[in-house]
């Protein structure tokens, strides 16, 4: 389950009401009127039928919580971020704080029950029992040293314990400041710079402040619905707090089972076994971007003014895949390629620029398309760099042949010429190839995007040259690749 960040403050104030007057159970919505069913996200997506009722008894079957420990829970989530360690994403999770509650055990009973006033009375028996009592409750509470679970038991020594009683114990004293604002600022920008805000974690913070030379966090992240897996590196710097996000890795499946990893760095000092001896500006990579070119979709670099594609074929000597680099000279205009496809929103510059900026992220994008009868239709779009053009797939992200793209008129007969002339010479240059036995032995793992994009098309081109009218011609654009790097 998750909260909306800005409703957090509402549900604990309701759940505050819930508790304080005495109900054992409640949820997070009793009629609508101060929190609304947006407020709450869950994974289960029946969800939303179990979250109106005050009691479990008023609605059998609704999912209820404890208000005693949802309460403690919600109050060391709200004094965590503002201490800013929850990061600033729009939901923060609940379940991994259940979890923590669950690791207190019974202790939250213990320090309800305790008599934290045992030094004011005039029984020795009461002292020599409160105070063992207190001790040991000390020792146990010590042992959980994680920042939620302090922030927890924090909760509950300000609910729990009368002041002037227990001295409340260092260690329990919510000092999440650890190092100056400053750096504790800096660091938190490596992390949004990178689109992975959400890893920023009280753990990695915990480290920071410890001062360790180096750190190392495991992630798992969820990206377009696909699982991957990565780890983020992260050095300090020699005097102070301030630690580098310079590089971090990612491990994805592709669509054929294989599984492909790549270490991406956010710097331009270079790296033995890397491509090139001279420095480059620094590709900005994002969680996002990466995940992208391990996709094997062309990634935009601003900073060089070029296209990145990862290349299956080639390994480098550090173990990283090989980036085919397009840039000018290659001839590439994205502006011109989407001019011929008949994109619903061509009339909108402003949907046609936000189209292009994720483009460049190396996104699979969704657009509407107008067909020759005016019908507008949804599809899954992505470059191909190579041939100058657009891959089409459908809801189902099925990729729509070049002949239903011709019948459809989803793209111009100038770009569908264009297209078969370029699967025609490389349809020769293949056969040609095959003579050569160094090249036959590479021609199965050659070039895969154009073989996922040319296989249903190449095998239609007799079909298609029947609907195509004209000439063939020289292709639109210059067709030539830069230097490898």
């Amino acid at each position: 389950m998750e909260v909306v960040r800005k409703d957090l403050g509402a549900i604990w104030g309701q759940l505050s009401n819930h508790y304080q007057n005495g109900a054992g159970s409640t949820v997070l919505n009793s009629n609508g009127s101060v929190v609304s069913k947006d407020s709450l996200v869950f994974d289960d997506p029946f969800a939303s039928q179990k979250i109106i009722a005050a009691r479990t008894e008023d609605r059998p079957g609704v999912q209820a919580f404890d208000t005693s420990s949802l309460f403690h829970i919600l109050d060391a989530v709200i004094r965590m971020m503002q201490s800013m360690l929850l990061g600033d994403g729009k939901n923060i999770k609940i379940d991994p704080w259940v979890n923590h509650w669950k690791e207190l055990g019974d202790i939250p009973g213990r320090m309800k029950r305790a008599d934290w006033s045992y030094q004011y009375s005039d029984d020795a028996g009461v002292w020599d029992r409160g105070g063992k009592e207190i001790r040991q409750l000390l020792v146990d509470m010590e042992k959980h040293k994680d920042p939620e679970r302090r922030a927890i038991l924090d909760s509950l020594w300000r609910t729990h314990v009368p002041e002037y009683t227990v001295r409340k114990p260092d260690f329990l004293s919510f000092n999440p400041s650890i190092m100056n604002s400053e750096d504790f600022e800096f660091n938190q920008r490596q992390f949004k710079a990178t689109g992975m805000l959400d890893h920023f974690t009280a753990d990695v913070v915990k480290q920071m402040g410890e001062g360790q030379p180096q750190i190392r966090k495991d992630i798992t992240p969820v990206i377009d619905g696909e699982q991957v897996k990565g780890t983020i590196h992260l050095n300090k710097v020699k005097e102070g707090d301030r630690y580098f996000l310079n590089k971090f890795d990612m491990e994805k499946v592709r669509p054929n089972g294989t599984s492909v990893k790549q270490t991406f760095y956010n710097n331009n000092r270079p790296k033995a076994g890397d491509e090139g001896s001279t420095r480059r500006p620094p590709q900005q990579w994002t969680q996002k971007r990466a995940f992208n070119f391990l996709s094997g979709r062309p990634v935009y670099d601003k900073n060089n003014d070029e296209w990145n594609k990862i290349n299956y074929n080639q390994k480098l000597k550090n173990g990283n895949y090989a980036t085919q680099r397009f840039d000018k000279s290659y001839g590439f205009d994205i502006h011109k390629t989407m001019q011929g496809y008949s994109y619903a929103d061509a009339g909108d510059q402003r949907k046609m620029d936000q189209m292009v900026e994720s483009y460049e992220r190396g996104n699979m994008v969704k657009a509407k398309m107008v067909d020759n009868e005016g019908k507008k239709e949804d599809y899954h779009t992505s470059l191909s760099i190579r041939t100058s053009s657009m891959r089409l797939f459908d809801k189902d992200k099925k990729e729509v042949p070049l002949e239903e793209q011709v019948q459809k008129g989803l793209i111009t007969k100038e770009q569908a010429e264009t297209l078969k002339e370029i699967y025609g010479k490389r349809q020769k240059q293949d056969a040609e190839n095959k003579i050569d036995p160094a090249a036959q032995s590479q021609g199965k793992s050659q070039k895969e995007e154009e073989k996922q994009q040319q296989g249903q098309s190449q095998k239609e081109n007799g079909k298609l040259g029947n609907s195509l009218d004209g000439k063939d011609k020289e292709a639109t654009s210059k067709q030539r690749h830069s230097p490898k790097h």
